[in-house]
């Protein structure tokens, strides 16, 4: 009974860890917005200019999606920009 306890225990923590950086809750929009300005601000304005608005910053699992009508950026919870 104690080792079905111990493996049911460390599913537990590992599930509780996994959905913590999934939700990411420390990536601030604003902070990824600069972020990905930052890395690709060229391309970035172009897409300003053509879609009239700036970049929206959206929640998606282990991390946040940073786009408008031209382009979009995957930022992952350990802040890697990705072209998508």
């Amino acid at each position: 009974m104690k080792v079905k306890h111990k493996i049911l225990t460390g599913i537990g923590i590992l599930a509780v860890i996994v959905s913590i950086f999934a939700w990411a809750p420390w990536m601030d929009d604003k902070a990824v917005y600069d972020k990905v300005v930052q890395h690709d601000s060229e391309r970035v304005k172009i897409a300003e200019n053509i879609c009239d608005g700036q970049l929206e910053v959206s929640w998606i699992p282990f991390g946040r999606f940073v786009s408008n009508c031209e382009i979009g950026y995957f930022v992952t919870f350990w802040g890697k920009v990705i072209l998508s």
